[in-house]
């Protein structure tokens, strides 16, 4: 807990320095950037914060059927307003995938948390994909950027995703889920692996009389 807090006492100072920029650039392209930067940093600060709820309180954490594809939809639509000029965030949204058996809130937070982490670790013109596949009983979430691979990173970028499969991987262990690092030549690869929703069974037909 004490290492969430340290990141995002960082990322809010980092807010609060875009924020001057912002305040005395005068040039449009630069102001443009700069605000860019700021949604950015926002978005992650309150990824972070989402994260508070499921850690302190494992109780309010809650299991229910959701969308995979929705799921995918909503971190899009999260991250897509506020990517630095020329970065790329690409969603494979598999509209045959099962739903997933998760808090919507946990996850949500967690896969824009780990976006963000690849976003700062890929910048300024990287890509990051987000893919979700059905690997027997469950669905599983992947980050990649095509940032430096990890043992090149330094800073925040060293820091952040290995801090975040650790939380991860406590705050879904109630929903009978992980987080884990994979292998990866280039970049960072994340995985978030949660349970297939079970399947409705239809209805008995009534035989004829």
């Amino acid at each position: 807990m004490r290492a969430l807090c340290h990141e995002l006492g960082n990322l809010l100072a980092a807010v609060r320095l875009t924020a001057h920029l912002l305040e005395s650039e005068s040039k449009a392209a630069e102001r443009r950037d700069l605000a860019r930067d700021q949604q950015r940093l926002v978005a992650h600060s309150a990824a972070l914060l989402g994260l508070f709820r499921p850690l302190t309180d494992p109780a309010a954490v809650t299991a229910s059927a959701l969308s995979t594809a929705s799921l995918l939809s909503a971190v899009e639509r999260t991250v897509d307003d506020c990517l630095p000029g020329g970065f790329r965030l690409r969603v494979a949204k598999g509209t045959r995938l099962p739903d997933v058996r998760a808090d919507s809130d946990a996850v949500h937070h967690l896969l824009v948390a780990f976006v963000a982490a690849g976003i700062d670790a890929a910048a300024p013109s990287g890509c990051v994909t987000v893919r979700a596949s059905e690997e027997g009983r469950r669905i599983v979430f992947q980050v990649r950027d095509d940032g430096p691979s990890g043992e090149a990173q330094d800073g925040p970028a060293a820091r952040g995703r290995p801090l975040l499969v650790a939380i991860g991987d406590e705050m879904l262990r109630p929903l009978d889920g992980s987080a884990r690092l994979l292998p990866s030549r280039r970049g960072t690869k994340v995985a978030i692996s949660l349970p297939r929703a079970r399947r409705a069974t239809p209805p008995k037909k009534r035989s004829a009389r």
